[in-house]
């Protein structure tokens, strides 16, 4: 997985998973007549949207959230010092 490209999907993924079903919602409640026959303009922007809001959530809320739980919660504590003699 050294390809950059793939690392950036690899590491948008979850914040996807997240997004792209409010995304779905919305285009279908505001422009899809029918479910059976997607009209391919809104389902492409549909993709982009989503690409698009997944890397914001990602860097804006996912990664500083992330940095805060391990900064703040998930610090192992410090080992005492050994006395060697």
């Amino acid at each position: 997985m050294a390809n950059k490209v793939l690392v950036d999907l690899r590491e948008i993924s979850y914040t996807t998973e997240m997004v792209h079903y409010f995304v779905y919602d919305l285009f279908k409640a505001g422009w899809v007549k029918d479910a059976h026959i997607p009209n391919p303009v809104h389902l492409y922007a549909s993709f982009i949207v989503v690409l698009l809001l997944s890397m914001l959530t990602h860097k804006f809320v996912e990664v500083p959230t992330q940095r805060y739980l391990r900064d703040n919660f998930f610090r192992l504590p410090s080992r005492p010092a050994t006395d060697s003699a």
